[in-house]
């Protein structure tokens, strides 16, 4: 799938050692891509980045008391400066779980400012549920997520293309993979009606270097059945977000 979209950009989360080790042994990988992490040092978040640019900068972020974690890539294309920012947010459903993913995302923009990543584009899993009133937990309560992003200064580009369309890139309706995770974690079976947006795009408004012209879901198709289970075969429980960029002259 990575390879038929031939994408110059590439952010990837919940990477590990293993399907690390078979990315860098495919050769249109070694051929094409600059990798984030080529010794593996960063293997603990499960973050990495490709990009058919050479980097200027990468760095690797822990956020506090906390496992997850961030990854900053600075490329120049044309002459312009293109700053990534690649994350995965604290999953949940809880009021604390949300506090954590608001701090999380607090502590991300303290630190791509300091890095000069002050118009970075931001992707990755938020894991931030779009309506909380899918969820008949007791813990519920507004996510804080958007409100910090918003007061930042940050738009998030699905809603600004789509605004009729949920986006759902956690799909549990008609993806197996995404249905059978959630039954797993969510051991009293009450899953979410449809779905969520987890994995988003988010752009300053004050940059004026480049924009987004498209942005859709990808990997939506199931790749094979597991006849033992009874279910579609999918490339993830998560649908994989494409956005195309045009650099302003």
């Amino acid at each position: 799938m990575l390879e038929r979209q031939e994408a110059d950009i590439v952010l990837l989360q919940e990477v590990n050692i293993d399907f690390k080790d078979k990315l860098m042994r495919q050769p249109w990988i070694r051929q094409t891509y600059w990798i984030s992490d080529p010794e593996g040092d960063v293997l603990t978040s499960g973050l990495v980045i490709l990009s058919k640019f050479k980097p200027e900068f990468c760095g690797f972020c822990n956020f506090r008391s906390s496992p997850k974690s961030m990854l900053l890539l600075k490329l120049v294309i044309n002459d312009s400066v293109f700053s990534v920012v690649n994350l995965h947010l604290k999953a949940g459903l809880t009021s604390r779980q949300a506090a954590l993913r608001a701090a999380q995302i607090e502590q991300a923009i303290e630190i791509q400012r300091s890095c000069g990543f002050d118009d970075a584009l931001i992707g990755g899993d938020f894991n931030i549920p779009i309506g909380h009133d899918e969820f008949p937990h007791p813990d519920d309560k507004a996510e804080e997520i958007p409100a910090v992003l918003d007061e930042q200064g940050y738009l998030e580009i699905w809603p600004l293309l789509h605004p009729n369309d949920e986006g759902l890139t956690y799909d549990y309706v008609h993806n197996d993979l995404a249905g059978l995770v959630c039954d797993l974690i969510i051991k009293d079976k009450r899953r979410p009606i449809r779905g969520n947006r987890f994995d988003r795009f988010y752009t300053h408004r004050s940059n004026k270097m480049w924009r987004c012209n498209a942005i859709k879901l990808v990997a939506t198709e199931p790749i094979g059945v597991d006849p033992e289970r009874n279910i579609s075969i999918f490339t993830s429980d998560h649908y994989a977000v494409q956005a195309d960029f045009q650099l302003n002259s």
